[in-house]
């Protein structure tokens, strides 16, 4: 349940935003293997992810706005994939080629099997949700702020849950270009160790409300 209110990136951060922010591009797919500064920026671990949200945070145009950045919790990134939805996806209960970047030869539902992309697309070539948010489902996993619990679903309800205290691993939602239909489903849940980095993995952040 989510009772207070947040701002969420209306897609994950690009090459471009991560390169102005940290002055490196660590994604495998950059403008020289098919990429580029719209791309989500990839092959990044949790660690980046957060010491990027500090850095845009400490940036002086930002701190001069009141303006400070955070991955978002996992309840709050369901609530926001889901727009308002009950099916599997925000698009409804199918998932095929022209809803997002996947393994698309193995949609979802009764969706027709389509061409595999193979790598990252742009940000926002899809449509977007009901909320205005693009690529939920597909392109890239996204990190979340949470440790990952196995009981997660089974827990009773709680407002703005934060998540377990401690862990092994960082909750990863939404699916990638290369995994198939049924992983980017809204309720999928994945996870990496903190260090950890592939080419499937990026974030989007959270601008935070009257914290």
């Amino acid at each position: 349940m989510i009772g207070s209110a947040f701002y969420l990136g209306v897609h994950v951060v690009t090459q471009g935003a991560y390169l102005t922010v940290t002055g490196a591009n660590p994604s495998r797919f950059h403008a020289a293997e098919g990429g580029g500064p719209e791309h989500p920026v990839e092959s990044v671990s949790w660690l980046d992810a957060v010491a990027f949200c500090q850095q845009l945070s400490a940036r002086a145009e930002e701190h001069a706005a009141g303006r400070s950045y955070r991955l978002p919790t996992e309840a709050e990134w369901e609530y926001a994939a889901r727009a308002g939805t009950a099916t599997p996806f925000a698009f409804g209960a199918n998932f095929g080629a022209g809803e997002g970047n996947f393994a698309a030869a193995y949609p979802y539902g009764g969706a027709e099997p389509g061409a595999t992309v193979g790598r990252t697309t742009p940000v926002s070539r899809y449509p977007a949700t009901a909320f205005g948010l693009h690529d939920v489902a597909g392109n890239v996993w996204e990190w979340c702020a949470d440790w990952y619990d196995e009981r997660y679903y089974a827990a009773p309800p709680l407002r703005d849950p934060p998540g377990p205290a401690a862990g092994k691993f960082r909750v990863l939602r939404g699916g990638s270009w290369k995994n198939q239909g049924a992983a980017c489903r809204a309720a999928y849940r994945n996870a990496l160790a903190p260090h950890q980095r592939d080419s499937a993995t990026g974030f989007r952040v959270v601008l935070r409300v009257n914290e």
